[in-house]
Parts: C-alpha cells; structure tokens; sequence
C-alpha cells in the first residue's frame, strides 16, 4: 500500500500495484479521453473503501453549493496517480 499526502493536503493510501494492472489503467484511460466518463465511478470504488471514498467526496465539496463537482474528483484521482506514478519511477 502506497500512502502520500498531495500538496492540497488530501492524505491517500491505495495499492500501487493498480498501475501495474491494465483493466484499471483501461478504465482510467477512458476517463480522461472522455470514452466512457461513468467509468470514474468504477476508478473510485477500485480505488478507496467506502469509508476512504466519503472522505474524498467530502475534501471535494463545494462550501458553496454543498456539492461535489465530479471535475474535482476526477482532478484529484489524477493527482494521486500522478504521485504513485512518480514515486514509483524514482525507487
């Protein structure tokens, strides 16, 4: 298990080996090239528990509107694919 804090404070634990499983790097993919956008439901769940996906959820949230923009969540999953990815180069 991989655990890191982002620069905007969300603290993460996931299993690394998912970068290294290409049915979920698939679903990843089709996120961000817009193939198939539900896809990130299946990205979270493989991703966090139940607990882990509230606390995300909840960081995400707009004060505002009381909302979670499904823009942050998606930036926010990058970001921590991002930083395994890169931890995983460096070792």
């Amino acid at each position: 298990m991989k655990k890191g804090t982002l620069d905007n404070g969300f603290e993460y634990e996931i299993d690394e080996t998912l970068l290294d499983d290409m049915e979920f790097l698939d679903l990843f993919a089709d996120t961000v090239n817009g193939d198939d956008p539900w896809a990130i439901f299946k990205v979270i769940k493989t991703m966090f528990p139940p607990e882990k996906k509230k606390e995300l959820y909840q960081f995400c949230r707009n004060r505002e509107t009381g909302r979670v923009p499904p823009t942050k969540v998606g930036e926010l999953i990058g970001a921590i694919i991002e930083d395994v990815r890169k931890d995983g180069k460096n070792s």
